[in-house]
């Protein structure tokens, strides 16, 4: 399988796919509870992400454009003026005042947690996704393999995270044992972050 950067014209098209793949997603579905905004958001917020990523050389696609991945040294965040720039409050602007409520306290919660587990990590992967029809069809591990293999380098640390059991027992096939897992505040999402040290 053939797999290389992002081009720019190509962002759109991959915003979407990942709007679709998080679109049912068990944090997402919390913190935005219509259907129709969360879509909104998600695209731009994916468009968001994915422009920064590729500026930062940091996204990969299959040539077929069914799959995509991220990965990213741990200490190359988006700062407030580049989210400005990035057209980040654009993207919350679809959000009801709840929901934004809602974001503010996951953010803060994301930060704890990160603060808590990454200070020992090298690099975050995802977003991870995989067009439903290609699903199944190795194009989720093709990805994670190369990132691990090209991207990530040896001796250092490659952390993840998922809401999803089955995504993190799908994980630890490739080697990622847990370091946390713990609820997001005021739901009954489980998010759980894995680490793996490459060796």
């Amino acid at each position: 399988m053939n797999i290389r950067p992002i081009r720019n014209e190509e962002i759109p098209t991959a915003a979407a796919l990942l709007a679709d793949a998080f679109l049912h997603d068990p944090a997402y579905e919390h913190l935005i509870r219509c259907s129709r905004r969360r879509t909104l958001f998600l695209r731009r917020m994916m468009a968001l992400r994915l422009r920064f990523a590729a500026k930062e050389k940091a996204v990969w696609v299959t040539e077929d454009g069914l799959g995509l991945i991220s990965c990213h040294p741990v200490h190359s965040g988006v700062s407030i003026r580049e989210f400005l720039t990035l057209d980040g409050l654009w993207t919350a602007l679809c959000c009801n005042p709840r929901d934004i409520m809602r974001l503010l306290r996951f953010m803060g919660y994301v930060s704890r947690r990160e603060a808590k587990n990454l200070s020992q990590t090298d690099w975050i992967i995802g977003p991870l996704a995989v067009a439903p029809a290609a699903q199944g069809q190795g194009y989720g591990a093709a990805l994670l393999h190369y990132v691990l293999e090209e991207v990530v380098p040896q001796g250092e640390m490659a952390a993840l995270e998922t809401q999803s059991t089955k995504n993190r027992d799908y994980y630890r096939k490739f080697g990622f044992h847990i370091l946390e897992e713990s609820l997001v505040p005021g739901s009954r999402v489980s998010n759980i972050v894995m680490a793996r040290c490459m060796a």
